[in-house]
């Protein structure tokens, strides 16, 4: 939401500095690579995918392959 997005502004360099820059392009890459290959799956015949433990995992909220059932099982 808004507050979020002002948060994060505000304190942008938390985000390009140290270790962070490179965790964040390690998640981006992580992300692709398993869309990737579900997307293959798909191809392939695949109809149902599960994330367990989708505690940030957000691919679910993404998702743009129709014939393709998702379910997220957070942990808690």
């Amino acid at each position: 939401g808004p507050d979020a997005a002002a948060s994060i502004q505000a304190a942008s360099e938390r985000f390009t500095q140290g270790i962070a820059r490179y965790l964040r392009a390690f998640l981006v890459a992580r992300s692709r690579y398993a869309e990737d290959e579900l997307r293959k799956a798909v191809d392939s015949g695949a109809s149902q995918y599960v994330v367990l433990g989708a505690g940030l995992d957000t691919s679910t909220y993404r998702n743009r392959l129709p014939r393709l059932r998702m379910f997220r099982f957070p942990v808690a």
